[in-house]
């Protein structure tokens, strides 16, 4: 069975032209698009002002779409999409968002009575479509699968629209390399927390490009809720990434990764006992340091561009189990 609490990952867009990349400026009214494809983002829960949601369900035949509440209230996917943007308005706090949220995951009972859950694919390669139609450029993920030959056709589909994914690691050790974060073309992200797999892993160290802290608190007063998991930590990321391709609309994932590496920090774990080096993003001190890379790269005349276009591929199966060893949640009142 595959429990809906646990899924990882998160993806985002942006395709904004600004000028600037001081933070809290803005010299256009030209809106950020940012494309999340999780669990049921159809509002979000922060930073309401001047954002603006769209969900559309990619739900595969014979499924429900799938849904997954914390304990506080709100569901995974309107966690995500919400870390994304408050991330994303450390820097820039006057330009409007839109987010383009689609749900192509299923649920359904089996006769046992236990529900299980999925990710579908070809579902998942429409949504990066309609995301794209609409101006997207940044997608924040929330999965791992074992399913590299799906995975492959989706970020096949990405790199070809010239999309940017954002996806989480594991969140628990021992998981190995899970896709779409393993894929090469994805900008994968590990939640750096104390409770988290990275802690116990090191082999993920080896595969990862970012760290971060994916801790959320949900709710307020005695509803208030810890959520943790590298769904989070890579939404936090992608906030950071919808900022830069705000500002560098023709920027790369290879773009985007050096850019981002220069606002980060070489930073030692012991993981299972060994030493292990990531680079973290800290949230404390990146938006500055995030700005500052952002107007150097902005001034290098070899700042990477849009690659060709790729033809998709097209083998390897449409549905995926969800290994939801992925979105972890940790309650803990009064925090």
């Amino acid at each position: 069975m595959t429990n809906p609490r646990k899924a990882s990952g998160i993806a985002l867009a942006a395709a904004g032209l600004l000028l600037t990349a001081s933070p809290g400026s803005a010299q256009t009214s030209e809106p950020v698009r940012i494309g999340v494809m999780d669990l049921h983002a159809k509002e979000i829960v922060t930073a309401r002002d001047r954002t603006k949601v769209v969900y559309r369900e990619f739900t595969p035949e014979g499924y429900t779409p799938a849904r997954s509440a914390t304990p506080a209230g709100p569901d995974h996917g309107q966690i995500v999409a919400s870390a994304m943007i408050d991330q994303f308005r450390r820097l820039d706090s006057k330009t409007p968002i839109e987010i383009y949220s689609a749900n192509a995951f299923g649920m359904k009972q089996k006769d046992d009575g236990t529900v299980s859950m999925r990710f579908d694919f070809d579902q998942g390669i429409k949504a990066l479509e309609w995301m794209n139609q609409n101006g997207v450029r940044v997608v924040v993920t929330a999965f791992n699968s074992k399913n590299e030959a799906g995975s492959r056709r989706l970020m096949d589909k990405a790199q070809s629209l010239g999309m940017i994914v954002f996806a989480g690691a594991p969140n628990t050790a021992g998981a190995g390399k899970v896709y779409p974060a393993a894929d090469p073309r994805a900008i994968s992200v590990v939640d750096s927390g104390p409770d988290m797999a990275l802690r116990k892993d090191p082999t993920i160290a080896a595969w990862v490009h970012f760290a971060m802290d994916g801790t959320i608190v949900t709710g307020s007063g005695s509803e208030r809720s810890r959520e943790i998991g590298s769904s989070y930590a890579s939404a936090k990321a992608g906030g950071y990434g919808a900022y830069i391709a705000s500002r560098m609309p023709m920027i790369t994932a290879e773009g985007m990764i050096e850019v981002m590496q220069r606002a980060t920090v070489e930073q030692k774990y012991r993981s299972a006992g060994q030493e292990v080096m990531v680079r973290e993003i800290d949230a404390s001190r990146n938006g500055s340091a995030l700005a500052s890379a952002v107007q150097t790269a902005l001034s290098d005349p070899m700042q990477p561009r849009l690659a060709d276009a790729l033809q998709t591929r097209t083998k390897g199966p449409g549905f995926a189990s969800v290994d939801i060893t992925s979105i972890a949640k940790v309650n803990s009142s009064g925090r």
